[in-house]
């Protein structure tokens, strides 16, 4: 199932601009995570047909099914907040929310690391990449 996945993203992946390789275009990073999500499944399914390991889940219980959840509930929000309040606002909320998540309790520390985050990313993507970020689309920017 998650090996169908991922050569489904992979696909979708292709479709983007690639650019060069002194301007990358939106498209390599999107493909670089495609093919290891293909890397990554394929090692999980050899190692569990090969596994002596009698019949345990493969997948969290308790505590950290709960953050496993949390993750993929912080990357929906995101993508639904994306197009309406833009990429700086959406990634703070989203990487804060992982960071709380995953276990940060102080609040302060939540709001500095999802603020940093957000910064990282936009300079990473929007002005290294200059991959068009939406700004503030509430705000018509």
């Amino acid at each position: 199932m998650f090996f169908g996945f991922s050569i489904f993203y992979l696909a979708n992946a292709t479709a983007l601009r690639w650019g060069t390789p002194l301007s990358p275009g939106a498209g390599v990073f999107p493909v670089l995570v495609g093919i290891i999500l293909m890397i990554l499944t394929l090692i999980m399914a050899i190692r569990a047909s090969i596994s002596k390991e009698g019949g345990g889940s493969p997948f969290p219980i308790g505590r950290e099914s709960s953050r496993v959840l949390g993750m993929f509930g912080s990357l929906v929000l995101y993508t639904i907040a994306l197009p309406i309040l833009g990429h700086p606002v959406s990634s703070a909320v989203c990487f804060g929310a992982i960071l709380k998540v995953m276990g940060m309790r102080q609040w302060g520390r939540v709001l500095l690391g999802g603020g940093a985050a957000a910064i990282i990313s936009w300079y990473l993507f929007g002005i290294l990449l200059e991959i068009p970020l939406p700004l503030m689309p509430l705000l018509g920017l």
